[in-house]
């Protein structure tokens, strides 16, 4: 079956059309599920999660408790809840999505496209965040105590009212390769990511160009988290401080290979150093408190690369 071509929805939208408020709570709802069940080729719309009581407020779209479905060619559209409002995963869940898209989910609270909590760590590969909103925090993707492996992920034009309009990480260190956080933007912290309470992820080719916070970190936000990255580009970002960078109370992220030129608001904003071993990185103002020529790192303006993702 050709699923762009034959649209095949689920819609929660039953009861008066284009009112939501008599909308479904969950479009799909899986509970003690394993990789047996499988969803493939559908558009998933219309659920709203918005009941004071568990499960209602959470998994607009999906709602997946201990459970690991398998998903393949699905879209997330216009999904609402408390949190999570495309899916949320909770007590170990951890779904395998491949060609899925999550565009225009909203949350009142917490990670407008995916929530992860109590270990679930969902994996993803080919899958875009696209115009997501959370109205506090994560208006792509919310994790805590959950890490995620993400491959081949795009993070677009999401929007959180506080803190980590792409992503918002507490106690969770999920694995980036191949990804992009572009143009997404938060009030307070953290436009493209913001890292909280001992939340180390590992990004490696991952660029950030174009996401602004209001106060601090318009690409990373740091906040007791220590990231590694690797071959990763922070370019046109921006914040009051820390367009590209604003590191924390005992936040020491190592750096390597990584490209960090042409923020509004300065590179980094730093009340911790770098990892003295970062290496090899170039950065065009001398605000990320790395010296020039050691560690092959190139630092200063002088270098001015006008370089970009």
């Amino acid at each position: 079956r050709d699923v762009d071509a034959n649209e095949t929805i689920l819609s929660g939208d039953i009861g008066t059309q284009g009112d939501k408020n008599d909308n479904s709570y969950h479009i799909v709802y899986a509970e003690n599920v394993d990789n047996t069940a499988v969803l493939d080729g559908f558009t998933v719309t219309g659920g709203n999660a918005n009941e004071g009581t568990s499960p209602h407020y959470m998994g607009g779209g999906m709602y997946n408790n201990n459970s690991s479905p398998v998903l393949t060619n699905v879209t997330f559209s216009g999904n609402s809840a408390n949190s999570g409002g495309g899916m949320l995963n909770k007590n170990n869940s951890s779904p395998t999505l491949t060609n899925v898209a999550f565009n225009n989910n909203n949350a009142y609270y917490y990670g407008g496209g995916m929530f992860n909590i109590n270990n679930s760590s969902p994996t993803l590969a080919n899958v875009t965040f696209n115009d997501n909103n959370a109205a506090y925090s994560g208006g792509g993707m919310y994790n805590t105590n959950s890490s995620p492996t993400l491959t081949n992920v795009t993070f677009s034009g999401n929007n959180a009212a506080y803190s980590g309009g792409g992503m918002y990480n507490t106690n969770s260190s999920p694995t980036l390769t191949n990804v992009t956080f572009s143009g997404n933007s938060a009030q307070f912290t953290g436009g493209g990511m913001h890292n909280e309470t001992n939340s180390s992820p590992t990004l490696a080719n991952v660029t950030f160009s174009g996401n602004s916070a209001d106060d601090y970190g318009g690409g990373m936000y740091n906040i007791n988290s220590s990231p590694t990255l690797t071959n990763v580009t922070f370019s046109g970002n921006s914040a009051n401080l820390g367009g590209g960078m604003h590191n924390r109370s005992g936040s020491s992220p190592t750096l390597t290979n990584v490209l960090l030129v042409n923020s509004s608001g300065n590179n980094c904003y730093e009340f911790d150093p770098l990892n003295a071993s970062s290496r090899h990185n170039l950065i065009d103002d001398n605000t990320c408190r790395l010296d020039d020529g050691v560690n092959g790192n190139k630092i200063g303006p002088g270098y001015n690369a006008n370089l970009g993702p």
